[in-house]
């Protein structure tokens, strides 16, 4: 089980769920999350993403981008607080992020 904040991802039946909602998520977007998830609250390099998603393979155009958006769209859209965020030149984040200091730290589960 990975948690951050009221995020919760159970690796053993892939179920998602945040304020104790059940979120949706399109495999690759799943991946995603848990790759974010598992270096909370450490930074992740679009390459290390990509090869998360593709491998050594990755596609043409910017279908990272993509998947993020679906992504955010399903764990921030409906909630007021973000968990995702981009750091340009850099990658993404996925971390509760107070307005007066760093990223709190991940829960232990």
């Amino acid at each position: 089980m990975l948690q951050i904040d009221d995020l919760r991802l159970d690796l053993s039946t892939l179920d998602v769920t945040r304020g104790g909602r059940t979120l949706h998520l399109y495999p690759a977007c799943r991946k995603l999350l848990e790759v974010l998830m598992q270096a909370s609250p450490a930074a992740v390099t679009r390459e290390r993403l990509e090869h998360a998603l593709w491998g050594d393979m990755p596609p043409d155009g910017d279908m990272l981008r993509s998947h993020v958006y679906e992504l955010r769209r399903s764990v921030d859209g409906p909630f007021e607080i973000k968990l995702i965020h981009t750091l340009p030149r850099v990658g993404y984040r996925l971390a509760r992020i107070d307005a007066d200091g760093p990223p709190a730290p991940a829960d232990p589960v």
